[in-house]
C-alpha cells in the first residue's frame, strides 16, 4: 500500500459515508488475498452495512428538503422514519417502530423524493435493481442461515452484490442532489416571492391574498 493509498484511505475514514466506503474496499482486498466463503460472507456483510448507511443518509436528505418544502403529508412521513401510534387503554399515546422490507424502503424513499422532484427518474427496471434485490436474498440467507448450505456464498451471489452497491451509490447520489437541488430552488423562490410581496407588487399581493383565502388544509406554498 502506497503513501497515496493511506491518504486515500484517511480521508475516507473522516466522513460516515466515507468510512462505510472504506470497509467495502478493506473487505474486497481481504477477498482478493484469500477467497474463501468467510471472506465472501465478510465482504456481503459488509456491503449491505454500506447499503444501509447509505440508504439512511439519502432518506434523512429527502426527508429534510421535503419538510423544508412543506410538501410532506404526515402520513407520508411517519411512513418514511418508519413510525407509528397506538393509543392504550389508558389514553396514552405510545410511538411504535413499523420498519418496511429493504427494498420497500428504497422505493418509498424514491417516492417522496419525486414529490419534490417532479423530473426524478429512477431507473427500477433495469439490472441494477434486480442484482440488489438478489443480493438481498443472498444477505438475508447468511444472516439467518438454517443449514450449512446457506452459508455458501456463489460467483453469481457476489456479483449481484457488487452490482446492487453500484446502482445504490448511482441511485442515492441522484437522489441527494436532486433533493438538494429542489430544496434550494424552493427557498431562492420564496426568498424572491418575499422580497416581491414587501415591494408591493400586485401580483404577489394576489397570490398571498389568494392564499390566506384558502382552506385550512390547503396552504400551499404561493405560486408566481
Amino acid at each position: 500500500m502506497g503513501a497515496s493509498d493511506l491518504e486515500s484511505f484517511e480521508k475516507l475514514s473522516e466522513t460516515f459515508l466515507g468510512l462505510l466506503t472504506l470497509d467495502v474496499i478493506i473487505a474486497q482486498r481481504r477477498r482478493a488475498e484469500a477467497d474463501t466463503q468467510s471472506s465472501r460472507r465478510d465482504l456481503l456483510r459488509t456491503t449491505f452495512a454500506a447499503i444501509e448507511g447509505y440508504i439512511w443518509h439519502c432518506r434523512e436528505t429527502v426527508h429534510g428538503a421535503a419538510k423544508a418544502i412543506d410538501d410532506l403529508p404526515l402520513i407520508l412521513e411517519l411512513a418514511l422514519l418508519e413510525k407509528s401510534f397506538s393509543v392504550t387503554d389508558e389514553g396514552k399515546v405510545i410511538e411504535q417502530s413499523r420498519f418496511h422490507t429493504f427494498a420497500t424502503r428504497i422505493r418509498l424513499i424514491v417516492d417522496v423524493a419525486t414529490r419534490i422532484c417532479p423530473d426524478l427518474k429512477v431507473e427500477f427496471g433495469g439490472v441494477g435493481w434486480s442484482s440488489l434485490k438478489n443480493a438481498i436474498k443472498a444477505r438475508d440467507r447468511i444472516t439467518h442461515p438454517k443449514k450449512i448450505s446457506d452459508l455458501h456464498l456463489s460467483d453469481q451471489d457476489m456479483n449481484e452484490a457488487d452490482k446492487g452497491l453500484r446502482w445504490t451509490l448511482e441511485t442515492v447520489a441522484h437522489v441527494v442532489e436532486s433533493a438538494a437541488v429542489s430544496a434550494t430552488d424552493f427557498h431562492e423562490r420564496l426568498e424572491s416571492f418575499w422580497k416581491l410581496l414587501q415591494n408591493g407588487d400586485p401580483l404577489a399581493l394576489a397570490a398571498y391574498e389568494g392564499q390566506l383565502l384558502k382552506p385550512d388544509d390547503d396552504h400551499s406554498t404561493p405560486q408566481l
